[in-house]
């Protein structure tokens, strides 16, 4: 009985067992199952985060591009608005009034007399007289476009002599059709010279201008072309115009005391240290107009009484003191010639110039001291920034010492360009 009790007992423990094991079996299946199915939906998951990663980074370099695309727009359109603006954002000075006897020194190709008969500066062609230092025949070798820009002005102007050629700035007085004199009667009445008439001038014009001498050295190059600057303005002295100086010249007449006093306040808070030719020589910068034309360039009824009355009597300056124009790069070695203190200083500085600068070219008249002494100092009318975008087809070629052509507007400096008005102060 024992034995069956522990038989049966046995047998009880061991079916218990068997199916613990079973079900320790089962539910170790479920958790692999379980295991894998989370492996499973992890993984796919993991892969779906993957792939937004993915995705969110494409995003992301999209819209680099297209914010690097759209900054690259801005910047495009922005250069445009630079370029419009370099167009239009400054009001243009004004150099001539349609009543001036206008004489431009050292033209290269004539663009900028064309450009100045053009609209809106409207010079009349009556009252122009355009020069060049070259030969005709040089003239039109050197510069690609002078010869068809010559043909322009003669062929509008109906006469050859609006445009001369071998004109030396440091002796105007030598051509007849600059002075209005001519040698003998028969000259006169063939060029139509009135006998009661010395032509004078109430603008002269020289552009940009340079020896061209081809010195190595920095200081020779600038003393040729002081001296240069210095026989140009005794030449022209005795040809300007006489009459009341303009309003904006006499403006800057007025505040002349105004700044005497404040740069005197200057020099004693800096111990009196001296003052830069710049700041020195800065009186009566204005951009002021003349009253005499619209901001247009034109003036209606009486621009073309005007125009008549030059067809009829060409070269009839008007009754105002002339002025000296010279057009500069605002860029050394130009700034070092100093051409405000030249202008003020002319019959003491022109003596040294004579002694220390490079011998003109051979031919040309030798200015004499005395001819500087009475041609007297200048005074700055005003100056202002020159913009040669606002002189239609206007290209300032120049030639190197090779005779090779190029623009000086296109030089990599890109720097400002300025033109200063000068007005006779007296006899020294």
């Amino acid at each position: 009985m024992a034995k069956k009790n522990l038989k049966a007992a046995l047998a009880g423990h061991h079916s218990r067992k068997a199916s613990a094991d079973k079900a320790a079996r089962v539910e170790d299946a479920q958790k692999r199952k379980a295991e894998s199915i989370k492996r499973s939906v992890s993984g796919a998951s993991a892969r779906a985060n993957a792939e937004k990663k993915r995705e969110k980074k494409r995003r992301r370099l999209d819209e680099g591009e297209e914010q690097r695309e759209g900054a690259a727009s801005e910047v495009q359109r922005g250069k445009q608005n630079v370029s419009r603006e370099s167009a239009v954002g400054h009001k243009p000075t004004r150099l001539f009034e349609i009543d001036d006897t206008v004489l431009l020194i050292g033209e290269g190709d004539f663009s900028f007399a064309v450009s100045l008969v053009a609209s809106p500066h409207a010079v009349a062609l009556q009252q122009l007289l355009a020069t060049s230092y070259d030969t005709e025949a040089s003239c039109y070798a050197k510069y690609s476009n002078a010869s068809a820009n010559v043909a322009k002005l003669r062929e509008a102007a109906g006469r050859q002599d609006v445009v001369i050629f071998e004109v030396d700035g440091g002796n105007l007085a030598k051509h007849p059709e600059v002075t209005g004199l001519s040698k003998t009667a028969a000259k006169a009445k063939a060029r139509g010279d009135d006998v009661r008439f010395r032509r004078s001038w109430s603008k002269i014009y020289w552009g940009f201008p340079h020896v061209g001498q081809g010195h190595a050295d920095e200081t020779r190059n600038i003393l040729a072309n002081q001296l240069a600057l210095s026989r140009f303005l005794v030449s022209a002295a005795s040809l300007l115009s006489v009459g009341p100086v303009p309003s904006y010249a006499q403006q800057g007449v007025a505040k002349k005391g105004v700044i005497a006093k404040s740069r005197k306040r200057a020099r004693e808070a800096h111990d009196g240290g001296p003052l830069s030719d710049e700041e020195h020589f800065s009186d009566g910068e204005e951009d002021a107009q003349s009253d005499n034309v619209d901001e247009d360039g034109e003036g209606g009824e009486e621009t073309t009484a005007l125009r008549s009355e030059f067809a009829r009597v060409p070269y009839r300056a008007p009754t105002r003191a002339g002025s000296i124009l010279i057009s500069l790069r605002h860029v050394s070695p130009y700034t070092a010639w100093e051409l405000p203190k030249l202008a003020k200083s002319l019959p003491t500085l022109y003596p040294q110039l004579l002694r220390t600068a490079p011998a003109p070219p051979k031919g040309q008249h030798t200015v004499t001291t005395q001819e500087a002494a009475d041609a007297g100092s200048y005074r700055v009318w005003r100056s202002f920034d020159f913009y040669p975008e606002d002189y239609v087809d206007y290209k300032h070629v120049r030639t190197d010492a090779k005779g090779k052509e190029g623009d000086l507007f296109k030089d990599e400096s890109k720097a400002s360009c300025r033109c200063w008005e000068l007005g006779r102060s007296g006899p020294a």
